[in-house]
Parts: structure tokens; sequence; C-alpha cells
């Protein structure tokens, strides 16, 4: 087994100890990994959080940790004494004049450490409304971040599991019903072409259209046969189709009312086709007369019904739960690889808090990756925590040197440095 592989582990109280004997043996990213785990499963371990402080990456880290640790207990002396010592900072060392015949040192340019702000922390107890897009501190009821201005809540679909079976099954029937409009747009033309004695769909569609090229010397009779309005009706609610099937793909919510008026226009196609065929329905028998008749008029009714009952059940589709944005690891997460696919979503949209905190994750799980390392440096620069993205840049550079992204990303962060503390 290598130095640093974790042993085989079932409960917290395992994770927990192999976290102290991780840290009592020096190991201190395998320890700060076991014992972030710990935390992750049951985040009142005190235990966890003050070993997890004697490990920690920096004296952010730590404080946060023992500040944690005195949410718990707060009569913790040793938590409360080794904090007051971070919070003291480092005693103030005296200086010696500089010679009266030496010139004065020109002062020097501002540092990157000045330019950024504080780090975040890993993982906080009481953090866990952090803003995801810089990590600064907001309340609960926020709508946006007072810092960045980005957005803390998010929709969700309340029934996202049966969205997509749904959603498939109704644009199938809306397609079906568009055809059997234009069907019977295309019956009706061909039957009024028919009866006036003159072939062709499109030149009939056109004289109802009004558009040049109809045959003028049939239009009496065929308006007679055929008034417009009915089949203009017929064509709108067949654009109404088209443009019922797109929203509902899209999820426009004034589609849900559209897909009741497109219902309700299928239900008056079929009354139509009903009435054009009720004197045709001849089977040589009066009862399979009346059988086919009525089965027609229930078809009718049954398409307005499944149209009312598939709105009624579409309506979760379109109406969205609103939920905070949390500042924390996803929960789903367990591997390195699912550590460093969270982080990169999160990096598309601009999250550059969480994908830190999934970056830095991945490189404990990892074993130091080169590019969470790179990655996690450039999503530190995104956040003005140049520092940070340095330390990480380095670290990436020593495992590979040669690679062209690290001087590539080295220059862009002396660019944003740069332009940061000239603003």
């Amino acid at each position: 087994m290598a130095e640093d592989s974790a042993p085989h582990i079932d409960t917290v109280a395992d994770y927990l100890e192999a976290g102290i004997a991780a840290a009592q043996a020096g190991q201190r990213p395998l320890a700060r990994s076991l014992l972030i785990k710990v935390i992750e499963l049951d985040e009142r371990s005190t235990a966890a959080w003050q070993w997890l402080s004697q490990v920690a990456e920096g004296p952010e880290e730590e404080e946060v940790c023992l500040e944690n640790v005195l949410t718990l207990e707060p009569a913790n002396a040793a938590a409360q004494e080794r904090l007051a010592r971070l919070r003291a900072g480092p005693a103030p060392q005296p200086t010696a004049p500089a010679p009266a015949e030496l010139p004065a040192a020109p002062p020097a340019p501002p540092s990157a450490a000045a330019a950024e702000l504080p780090m975040p922390p890993l993982i906080n107890l009481e953090d866990r409304y952090l803003c995801p897009y810089c990590a600064t501190r907001t309340a609960f009821a926020d709508r946006t971040c007072r810092t960045c201005g980005g957005k803390l809540w998010q929709r969700s679909r309340q029934q996202e599991e049966r969205v997509a079976a749904r959603i498939g099954f109704v644009l199938g029937l809306q397609a079906i019903a568009a055809g059997l409009n234009a069907l019977a747009i295309v019956l009706l033309l061909l039957y009024v072409s028919l009866q006036v004695g003159y072939t062709g769909i499109v030149p009939m569609l056109r004289l109802y259209l009004g558009l040049p090229g109809a045959p003028s010397a049939a239009t009496g009779a065929a308006l007679a046969l055929l008034p417009r309005l009915p089949l203009l009706t017929l064509l709108a609610l067949l654009l109404l189709a088209v443009v019922v099937w797109t929203g509902i793909y899209l999820r426009w919510r004034p589609t849900l009312y559209l897909y009741l008026v497109s219902g309700g226009g299928l239900v008056v196609v079929g009354l139509l086709t009903t009435l054009m065929l009720w004197p045709a329905v001849n089977l040589g028998d009066p009862i399979l007369d009346s059988a086919a008749r009525v089965a027609m008029i229930v078809l009718d009714l049954a398409i307005l019904g499944t149209v009312f009952w598939l709105a009624m059940e579409m309506r979760e589709d379109f109406f969205f739960d609103q939920e905070r944005i949390v500042y924390r690891l996803a929960p789903s997460a367990v591997e390195g690889v699912d550590f460093m696919g969270y982080g990169q979503r999160y990096a598309q949209h601009g999250m550059w808090a969480l994908a830190a905190i999934h970056y830095r994750r991945a490189i404990d799980a990892l074993a130091d990756d080169f590019e969470a390392q790179l990655k996690l440096a450039a999503t530190y620069g995104h956040m003005h925590r140049y520092g940070a993205a340095q330390r990480y840049l380095e670290a990436a550079a020593q495992g590979r040197p040669d690679d062209p992204r690290v001087p590539e990303l080295r220059a862009w962060l002396e660019r944003r440095m740069v332009g940061r503390t000239a603003g």
C-alpha cells in the first residue's frame, strides 16, 4: 500500500479515525481529505473540525475550523486560545532606522496580496450562504450578491424526473394534431376542386387566400360550396399548432394556454370533419351507420378530454420553484473526477467560488492533479485572489514545467493584477 493511500473505510467513525492517524503521521493532504469527508457526513463533528484546523492550508482556513469548534463547543479552551493567537497576529518587529546618508527606498509596487480579497474557506458550518460567484457573505433572503451582482436563486422544475417522457409524449401528439389539421385542409381543398371541376389543390389554396394565380372562373362556385372563413380558420389553427409545438419544446409558459386553444381547434377540426363525412357514412346497415357516427362523436369528445388532461399534467413543467444556491460541495460527488466535473460545470456558469472548492477537493482526491491545479489557479484569478492563483500555478508548473499553458496563465494573471491595481 502506498504511503498516502487510505485504508478501507465504511463509517464516519472510520473516516475520523483514519484522518486523525494520517494527521499524526504527517500525511496532511490525506488527513484533510479524510476529515473533510467526515464533515460532509457529519458537520457537527467537533473532533473533525479540531483536527482539520491542525492540517489547514492557511490561517484563514484554520480560523474557520476553530470558529466551528467554538460554535459546537463554546467552552473549548484550546480552540479559544488558538483562535485568539491567530486573530492577534504576529507580534510587530522593531525596525532599525535607515542611515541618514542612504536614500530612502522607493515605495514598493502594490503586491498581488494587497489586490486580492480574503481567501474563502473550503468548508464552513456557518457559511452555506457565501456567494457562489465571489465567496463573500450574503444573507439567505438576498436575491443578488451585493458585491458582484450574481444571482443567488435559480429556478427548478417541480417534477424534473417526469419532464422528458411527458413532454415527448405531448410533442408527439401535437405533431399528430398538426398533421391531421393539414390533412383536413388538403381534403377540403381537394373536395372543393373536384366539385367545381377544377383540379389542383395549390390553385384552390391561392383562391381562398386571395393570392394571384387563383382560378377566378371557379371562385363563385368554390366559395358557395365552402366559404373562406372555415378554411382560413383551419389554416390559422395549423399555424397555431406549429407555434405550440415550438413553445412546448422550449417551455414557454404562454404556450400552456395556447395549447388549450390549439386543442380546442383540433376539436373544431374533428367536428367539421364529422359534419362533412356524416352524410357519406353508408355501411349498408343502419346499425353500423349509427355506430360509426357515434364513434366519430366519441372520438371528438375523447380528443377534447385528452387535451385538457394533458394541459393539467403539463402545468408543472411550465412553472418553476425557486431555490437558493448553496455554497457547498455537490452531495453526489464522490471521486476526484466527480469534483473535477462539477468544478468545470460551475466555472462555465461563472460560479467561481463553487468551482474553486470542487477543484480543491479534486486536487486532494487526485494527488495534486496538474489539470485541477491549473484550473484552480485560473479560477482564483477570476475571483481576484491572485496569491492563491500563483501558488497553485507554481505547484502545477512543478509537475509540468514545459506545458505551454503555464506561461500563458502566468501572463494572464499578471495582466489582471496590473489592471486591478491600476483600477
